[in-house]
């Protein structure tokens, strides 16, 4: 009987432990760097996602926020 009694009290130990550190994280979203302005038929999306990811590395993607005539913004998708 002592065995099992161990047996479970290490069991539901475990499934303690398991339950704790499987829950979900939810990451902090990082808020996009906007430095320049887009300017339609001279700085468009195309430069925009250029300057994002070649000259600021580590960004993935850069769009005109909020249209056309808006910042260029870098973000990570």
């Amino acid at each position: 009987m002592a065995i099992t009694k161990t047996s479970v009290t290490l069991f539901l130990l475990i499934a303690l432990a398991i339950s704790m550190f499987n829950c979900n994280v939810v990451a902090a979203s990082v808020p996009p760097n906007c430095y320049a302005r887009c300017v339609p038929g001279r700085y468009e999306l195309r430069e925009c996602v250029h300057d994002c990811i070649v000259k600021r590395q580590g960004y993935t993607y850069g769009r005109c926020v909020p249209n056309p005539n808006g910042k260029c913004c870098c973000n990570h998708e």
